[in-house]
């Protein structure tokens, strides 16, 4: 949210220079939003592992030497992305520069505040979730140390395999068929895009029977289709 805030209002700031549409905000909200979640999830993952694994001192040094450089390596690809609608639309310029704007200020928050934040939250993140988890039996899982090693097995009972470790194991025994499949679908996905047009929508896009539809045909048929774009 810190993120989203200081980039809302360098947005406001930068509207002089680059003016953006009103749902300028709104879409890089809605993109540092997202963005933000996933790199605070995936250091504090890192971290609670590592005070998990007896490394409290340097737990967070360890989740920003592993997860930090995904962060900013992910968080610089999606202002790359963002910053390639520049040049298509004179409308979409704006936008683009208000969401890598809104990006660059999440990733700059997740990468030094959240590291300020970790250190006063200490070893308190290494507790388990009062949302215990059952095992098959009923009973209570027993809650690990923090001296406790990652992947310890409790005495007495089965581990139970999460579908997401399933799920990763049977893509890594099939590469080359996972590669093929998850291609396959972004190509069928992206396979649109080859036939877009991009431009305003004009009054070609209302109903017939409306007074704005007329007069566009009107203006098509004395000035050729598509003279009220230009």
């Amino acid at each position: 949210m810190f993120g989203i805030g200081s980039g809302l209002s360098l947005i406001a700031l930068i509207g002089h220079l680059v003016p953006a549409p009103s749902f300028a905000p709104v879409v890089a909200s809605l993109i540092g939003l997202g963005g933000g979640v996933d790199y605070a999830l995936f250091i504090v993952t890192r971290f609670r592992e590592a005070l998990r694994a007896g490394r409290s001192e340097s737990a967070v040094v360890t989740a920003f030497s592993t997860a930090g450089r995904a962060v900013l390596f992910a968080g610089t690809t999606v202002i790359i992305a963002v910053l390639g609608l520049l040049l298509r639309q004179p409308l979409m310029n704006g936008v683009a520069v208000a969401a890598a704007v809104t990006v660059a200020c999440v990733l700059a928050g997740s990468l030094t505040l959240l590291p300020a934040l970790l250190g006063f939250a200490g070893t308190r993140l290494a507790k388990r979730s009062r949302l215990t988890r059952r095992t098959r039996g009923g009973e209570a899982e027993p809650s690990r140390s923090v001296s406790t090693r990652v992947g310890a097995k409790p005495a007495g009972s089965a581990r139970r395999v999460p579908l997401a470790e399933r799920w990763v194991g049977g893509m890594q025994r099939r590469p080359v068929f996972a590669a093929a499949a998850s291609a396959a679908v972004i190509l069928a996905l992206a396979a649109p895009v080859l036939a877009i047009h991009l431009n305003l929508p004009d009054e070609s896009t209302q109903p017939p029977d409306t007074m704005g539809y007329q007069s566009y045909q009107t203006m098509a048929e004395g000035f050729a289709p598509g003279s009220t774009r230009r």
